[in-house]
């Protein structure tokens, strides 16, 4: 299987606005945008029903 996305680079931070909070000059954090990056697969067995993506 292949996964691939146009919003994510390899080995690079994830970009603040696909992310829940980022850093701020006060307080600590602020929430972010907090919108989901472009994902997408390809070469699931013609059997898969459904995927389950885990984040680390």
């Amino acid at each position: 299987m292949k996964l691939i996305s146009n919003s994510l680079k390899p080995d690079q931070p994830i970009p603040e606005q696909y992310t829940f909070a980022r850093i701020a000059t006060e307080n600590h954090i602020t929430l972010s945008d907090n919108i989901n990056p472009h994902l997408a697969w390809s070469g699931a067995p013609e059997s898969t029903l459904s995927q389950r993506r885990c984040h680390r």
